[in-house]
C-alpha cells in the first residue's frame, strides 16, 4: 500500500536464485494497493530453502522480500542422488540408496543397467521393493575383481512412470590396491 501523496516507482533490484520471476506494477499511485506475484521454478533445489527478491521503491535501498519453502521433488533419491564407492580390491564395499516416489502416479522399477560397459563391470546393482509403487531400495556393491583406479558410470534405473521413464544415478568408484600412494601425485 502507498500511504504517501506521490506515485512510487517500483523496480526489481535482484533475485537470489535462478528460476525466480516477479510480476508487479512498475509504479504505485498514492493511496493504492498493489500485489506482487513471486514464482520460483524449484527443479534445481530441494529441502528447506529461502530465496529473496530485492525491490527498490523510488531511490531507497533494496528491500528484501523472502520466500521460504520446503521443496520435495516428485522422485527423491536418499540419502544423496549419487553413489560414492571407495575400497580396497577384494573388499566388500556396498552403498544403499532409497528411491522414494512422492508423485501421485505409482513408480515401479522395470530394469537397472550401467550406462558404460567398462565401469559397470567394477560394480553390481540390485534392486528390491520396499513399498510397491512408492519406495525401492538400490544396493550397489564393489566387485572384488574390479581393476584398481578411479572410474565413473551412470546407473540407469528404468521405470514405468509416465513422467520419469529413466532415473540417472551417477556412480563414482575408487578401487585401491593393498599398497597405494595418497595423494596419488606429488
Amino acid at each position: 500500500r502507498n500511504p504517501s501523496g506521490s506515485t512510487v516507482k517500483i523496480r526489481i533490484d535482484g533475485l537470489s536464485h535462478p528460476g525466480m520471476k516477479v510480476r508487479m506494477p512498475q509504479e504505485l499511485l498514492p493511496g493504492n494497493t498493489a500485489w506482487m506475484t513471486l514464482t520460483w521454478d524449484t527443479k534445481l533445489v530441494q529441502g528447506e530453502i529461502t530465496a529473496q527478491a530485492y525491490l527498490r521503491f523510488d531511490e531507497s535501498g533494496p528491500v528484501p522480500v523472502s520466500l521460504s519453502a520446503r521443496v520435495i521433488p516428485p522422485i527423491e533419491i536418499l540419502p544423496y542422488p549419487a553413489v560414492f564407492l571407495s575400497g580396497f580390491r577384494d573388499e566388500g564395499v556396498t552403498r544403499t540408496l532409497e528411491i522414494v516416489n512422492h508423485d501421485a502416479a505409482p513408480l515401479n522399477v522395470i530394469g537397472v543397467a550401467g550406462e558404460s560397459g567398462d565401469a559397470a563391470m567394477s560394480y553390481s546393482a540390485t534392486l528390491s521393493t520396499i513399498e510397491p509403487g512408492r519406495r525401492h531400495q538400490l544396493r550397489i556393491a564393489l566387485n572384488s575383481a574390479a581393476p584398481a583406479g578411479r572410474s565413473q558410470d551412470v546407473l540407469l534405473v528404468s521405470t514405468d512412470h509416465p513422467r520419469f521413464p529413466q532415473i540417472r544415478v551417477p556412480v563414482n568408484l575408487l578401487v585401491k590396491e593393498d599398497v597405494y600412494i595418497n595423494p596419488e601425485s606429488v
